[in-house]
């Protein structure tokens, strides 16, 4: 361990908490949720709602499991500091802003036929985590054509049905309606890929970003060109 090596780890529970700002010049800030949190979802908006870090000058390693937030009213904002941050989403809506440095995003609970996990401001050496099990290691092709799509659930089936069938999962991306979409279609009955379903990874990208030759690993990890 370095000389003036600072570590704040902290674990939160609060049924009526709503917001969490964090600050200071920790090396890493890791924060977690244990029992009872948000749980106070009152209409207009009651439960957590943001978690700020941008004001981190090191590493945040934020767990978002555990956390009742205000889907029906605000969802949930996630943003990060300076440093090389770290966050695990949950199946709940919400948008995540790494902040400057490569940050990783764990979306691998964010199942669905939609996506309910925005990543605002995806960047070159940023890392995005599907989760699944792909055949080989590889780089990202071009952007599957859904011009023809009128919906986003249409412009997800007209992507899927591209890839094709694999006994392994299968990553495609593709842009509809100013936005950028990255799945990892999971294998289901037989098991194939090929249908959108509950089981698959499906993350929103705000904006036009190009994937094209971003590396992946065999376990959907993608790294951002």
């Amino acid at each position: 361990q370095a000389a003036n090596f600072v570590n704040n780890s902290i674990k939160l529970t609060d049924a009526t908490m709503k917001t969490v700002v964090l600050t200071g010049a920790a090396t890493t800030t890791t924060l977690a949720f244990a029992g009872t949190n948000g749980t106070n979802a009152t209409a207009g908006g009651g439960a957590v709602n943001l978690i700020d870090g941008s004001a981190l000058t090191g590493s945040l390693v934020v767990d978002l499991t555990g956390l009742t937030v205000d889907n029906g009213a605000l969802g949930l904002t996630v943003k990060g500091g300076t440093g090389k941050d770290e966050v695990t989403t949950a199946n709940i809506t919400s948008v995540v802003f790494g902040g400057a440095g490569a940050d990783t995003f764990i979306v691998a609970s964010n199942a669905g036929v939609l996506p309910t996990v925005t990543i605002g401001d995806l960047a070159s050496g940023d890392k995005v985590d599907l989760a699944g099990t792909i055949a080989a290691a590889g780089n990202l092709g071009t952007a599957v054509n859904v011009s023809a799509a009128t919906s986003l659930a249409t412009a997800l089936e007209i992507a899927n049905g591209s890839a094709g069938t694999s006994a392994t999962s299968i990553l495609y991306w593709f842009q509809f309606a100013g936005n950028t979409y990255l799945m990892s279609d999971l294998p289901t009955a037989g098991p194939v890929s090929g249908n959108v379903d509950s089981t698959d990874n499906i993350v929103k990208i705000t904006g036009l970003v190009d994937l094209t030759g971003s590396a992946f690993t065999t376990a959907a990890v993608v790294t951002v060109a």
